[in-house]
């Protein structure tokens, strides 16, 4: 069964890339709409502190760009993971694509999670990389660093799972929601906030993106590394966090799935 992982997994990585050169032009629109929008945005948010004589100097500028890659990335990957099921079951090849391959369900839906990621990160690291330049910021990318945004990353899959699981059971509905929950997110990632108030405690505990973001604008602003998360346990609820959605993501999916498969639903769209 492992052995038929690396093929699945290459499978999905050429059928991605050659998806991104058909639709090259897009992708490359896309990248020049964010590249563009979030200069205004910070221009906006520059012009808001000064009214309010509030500071929004280098470091909250730093603390916004942070926040805005890791949306951008979280942002793709729970969008994109339903869509591809979504464009599935719409073009009628779901069915052959689950059922005919020799490796289990979970395996396929983390394969295509991985997938979608690694084209995500590439564009995000395209952001990151002009965005810095633009604004003659660094980002330090320590190893506690790249430690959370996995972390993220796992968690933003087990909600593209359950986002993936609920598209085969009401279509086209569930990926409209999430695309309005990501464009929601961007609120909560443009603001550079370090506070721990009851509002922003429920926003962390309910989605993991927040929490994410937080010790991602700490670790830029400290540079303490892993130790200064074990010590004050936040590292810790962020690791269950991302246990529970991702185990929680994949029973999600296979509950739907078996329900879409009894139903006969998973040829029909």
């Amino acid at each position: 069964m492992i052995t038929d992982l690396h093929p699945q997994l290459f499978g999905n990585l050429r059928r991605e890339f050659l998806v991104w050169k058909s639709y090259g032009f897009n992708a490359i629109s896309s990248l020049l709409m964010w590249a563009i929008i979030f200069p205004l945005l910070v221009a906006i948010m520059q012009n808001v502190a000064s009214r309010n004589e509030a500071n929004f100097g280098p470091d909250e500028l730093l603390a916004s760009l942070v926040g805005f890659l890791a949306w951008k990335m979280g942002a793709t990957i729970i969008t994109e993971i339903p869509s591809s099921i979504e464009f599935e079951a719409r073009t009628g090849t779901l069915e052959n694509v689950f059922l005919s391959s020799r490796v289990s369900i979970s395996q396929q839906i983390i394969i295509r999670a991985v997938t979608r990621s690694v084209f995500a990160l590439a564009e995000t690291l395209i952001l990151a990389i002009s965005m810095s330049l633009l604004f003659k910021l660094v980002i330090p990318v320590t190893p506690t660093f790249l430690f959370i945004l996995l972390l993220i990353l796992v968690a933003m899959w087990g909600i593209g799972f359950m986002a993936a699981g609920l598209t085969l059971i009401f279509k086209a509905g569930v990926v409209t929601v999430m695309t309005l929950l990501a464009n929601l997110a961007l609120l909560i990632s443009l603001i550079p906030v370090y506070t721990s108030g009851p509002l922003f405690v429920i926003q962390k505990v309910i989605f993991p993106l927040t929490w994410g973001i937080d010790l991602l604008r700490q670790e830029v602003q400290n540079q303490a590394g892993i130790r200064y998360f074990v010590n004050n346990g936040e590292i810790f609820w962020f690791l269950l966090q991302t246990a529970v959605f991702f185990i929680g993501g994949l029973l999600i999916f296979h509950s739907c799935f078996g329900r879409a498969k009894m139903r006969g639903e998973l040829g029909t769209y």
